[in-house]
């Protein structure tokens, strides 16, 4: 989530074209941009491209046809009004010398608009997957970053847009999972494990697959656990002794945890984080981001990390939001129903695609007849 409008962009067009001019120059495909303004009713667009000039312009870009035409549409930008993207697709050959050089073409029309950020990241990622793919298909090493994109550690699919899931399953498939993760980690193979009998005969780092333990406290055998590629089930856990290791998993169950002390080193759930049932955010000072949050037995939030909640965000128990001076993004919804204070909010910018502002607005009014708006407002879409 950390996506940068910083002045390293130029660096990026130039490692772009660098790597991509260097290709055949018979696979450079070259078009033209037409901008379509929101609110007029243009012919030749389809029914999807008219419904979305109800929200914002349109940027297609066109190639010739087979009379010199520029008539194929081969990527569309979406806005928000005529200042904000909002999406990019396109219509593409499976051909990835094509699929390199219209990644160069919308990176540079996308750049041209404010929030560029996080789409020139999703647009530069995918360019760096076709890199992959041509690795893969010629057997060759992969690199150490390019086994980190492919698996998005410390990343997710939404770094490179959902058009590129299927394509990500599928190179995983021709690799061996275990032996890329014990090569990213530095780690010997002995280290991953893959079924929980592992955990008995050698010290586990990184663990692939789920992991359901039904016990009352953590035993000794996961104290050494970094990192689960898989989700981990600890809904009996009141306090998490031994897992003062975990960095990393995909989804973590721990609805009856009272004391999370034992989690100070713990960054990222890749999806959902369950903490229904913690009074306090003593030890997650290192949390920092995950798809939806369920904190809502939260009364003391002081030193919590977290930073992006790409989803929604539950904290119903509590009254002050003092501890949330990291939060910086909300994806979706905050359920707040006690909440009477935003000043912990102080780097909050984003909440359900809206303005930190408005959400901000709702709660200070909270007492006022506005204030009961506030539930319905931010639960559309509630999961």
């Amino acid at each position: 989530m950390n996506y940068n409008n910083g002045s390293n962009l130029n660096e990026m067009y130039d490692y772009y074209l660098e790597k991509v001019l260097q290709e055949d120059t018979n696979n450079h495909v070259s078009g033209i941009w037409k901008k379509y303004d929101q609110g007029v009713d243009y012919e030749g667009l389809n029914l999807f491209e008219k419904t979305q000039l109800s929200q914002g312009d349109l940027y297609i870009y066109y190639t010739k046809d087979l009379d010199g035409n520029y008539s194929n549409s081969r990527l569309t930008i979406y806005m928000n009004g005529n200042d904000k993207v909002v999406g990019v697709s396109s219509f593409l050959e499976d051909y990835l010398a094509e699929k390199s050089w219209f990644s160069v073409v919308a990176a540079k029309k996308v750049s041209e608009f404010s929030n560029r950020g996080k789409f020139l990241t999703c647009i530069y990622n995918t360019y760096l997957l076709n890199e992959i793919e041509k690795k893969i298909n010629d057997n060759l090493q992969l690199t150490k970053e390019e086994i980190k994109l492919l698996y998005q550690i410390d990343c997710s699919t939404e770094s490179f847009g959902s058009l590129e899931e299927p394509r990500i399953k599928r190179l995983k498939l021709k690799r061996d999972f275990k032996t890329d993760i014990a090569y990213f980690y530095d780690l010997s193979v002995n280290n991953v494990g893959t079924n929980l009998e592992d955990f008995d005969k050698n010290e586990i780092v990184c663990y692939l697959g789920d992991i359901v333990y039904d016990g009352k406290t953590v035993p000794d055998k996961f104290k050494h656990l970094q990192y689960v590629y898989g989700n981990l089930y600890l809904n009996n856990v009141e306090v998490c002794d031994n897992l003062g290791n975990l960095k990393e998993v995909d989804n973590l169950y721990m609805n009856n945890l009272k004391d999370a002390s034992g989690l100070h080193n713990f960054k990222r759930a890749k999806e959902d984080c369950f903490l229904s049932s913690l009074p306090k955010a003593k030890g997650l000072e290192n949390f920092e981001e995950a798809n939806y949050v369920d904190l809502n037995s939260l009364e003391d939030a002081s030193g919590l990390g977290l930073k992006y909640v790409n989803h929604n965000l539950g904290i119903n128990s509590l009254t002050s939001s003092k501890g949330f001076e990291n939060l910086e993004y909300v994806g979706r919804n905050i359920f707040c129903e006690n909440l009477d204070d935003t000043i912990g909010f102080t780097n909050l910018q984003s909440v359900n695609g809206r303005p930190a502002e408005e959400f901000i607005s709702y709660v200070n009014k909270r007492h006022n007849s506005v204030g009961h708006k506030l539930v319905k407002v931010f639960r559309r879409g509630k999961r």
